[in-house]
């Protein structure tokens, strides 16, 4: 299907109406709308690699006994923020004593 407008919300409300026209009914329809271009990804996927690094920042200073505010300041984010990252972080696991 191909829709159109100058705007994402435009874009939305054709899609919307396209839906309507192909289902024969007025249901409710949930629409959502992906850009979608290379230069597009390369920020979402710089963004991501960011965001990693950050909370691999912070997992690092907290492991060394840093201040909250302190590691928020260092990795440029807010306390709460450092410690929704740090939530998020999964341990390292130690493989050395692991079967082989």
């Amino acid at each position: 299907m191909y829709v159109h407008g100058r705007t994402l919300r435009e874009v939305e409300k054709s899609a919307v109406s396209a839906i309507r026209l192909m289902a024969g009914d007025d249901e409710p329809v949930d629409v959502v709308v992906v850009p979608v271009a290379p230069q597009i990804t390369a920020v979402n996927e710089a963004r991501e690699a960011h965001e990693a690094a950050v909370a691999e920042v912070v997992r690092y200073l907290k492991a060394q006994r840093v201040t909250w505010a302190d590691t928020a300041a260092i990795a440029g984010v807010t306390q709460r923020r450092a410690r929704e990252l740090l939530a998020c972080v999964p341990e390292p696991v130690d493989t050395a004593d692991a079967p082989q």
